[in-house]
């Protein structure tokens, strides 16, 4: 009988829990890049890339995360071929990025931007924390995704970076709260942009 009743009060415990949390409790994994030094608990039903191609010369996905469960997904740059085959322009911008995200999806990423050397002086200051709280502020994502993304550049690991944040405009609930989640659980862990 006694074990009837402690099981009787954890039940109504649980959903009382479950009912003040306004929400279905999504459950979560920890996902760790070892070759990046990223980790980030990544929520049930979300799928990880790694080292993806960006279809854009100076880009190199480092890491990605979707929350319809596609592995090796990258939005990838709007590619135009000439007449041979041969590529003749890409071009990514935040529109394109969010054009490839399907409905009710959401879609963040983190891109290494390559180029020239920076001459003595110039170098960018270095993005210190180990977390993304200096990037961004957790938001209802869908209010920002009006066709577009959310991308935000910085310097770290003496390499141009940036964040690509995106989330539909008809996304739930849960989803916005999974991103928020995903991006508050991010931690940089002895971070390195080596791709080899």
């Amino acid at each position: 009988m006694r074990n009837i009743v402690t099981a009787i009060m954890v039940l109504v415990l649980t959903l009382g829990l479950l009912s003040c949390g306004g929400g279905i409790i999504t459950p979560i994994k920890n996902y760790t890049s070892a070759h990046y030094g990223i980790e980030v608990n990544l929520p049930d039903g979300w799928a990880a890339s790694e080292n993806g191609d960006m279809g854009i010369m100076h880009e190199q996905g480092l890491v990605s995360f979707n929350s319809w469960g596609q592995k090796d997904f990258w939005a990838r740059a709007k590619t135009t071929n000439n007449p041979d085959g041969s590529l003749k322009s890409a071009e990514t911008s935040p529109y394109i990025v969010a054009s490839q995200i399907p409905r009710g999806g959401a879609y963040i990423a983190l891109v290494e931007i390559s180029g020239p050397p920076y001459t003595p002086g110039k170098i960018p200051t270095e993005y210190t924390l180990n977390n993304l709280s200096g990037l961004y502020q957790p938001h209802d994502w869908r209010q920002d995704s009006a066709d577009s993304a959310y991308i935000k550049s910085f310097y770290k690991a003496g390499a141009d970076m940036k964040l690509v944040v995106t989330c539909s405009q008809n996304a739930t609930d849960d989803t916005v709260n999974q991103v928020n989640n995903l991006l508050k659980s991010w931690t940089f862990v002895n971070f390195s942009t080596d791709t080899n």
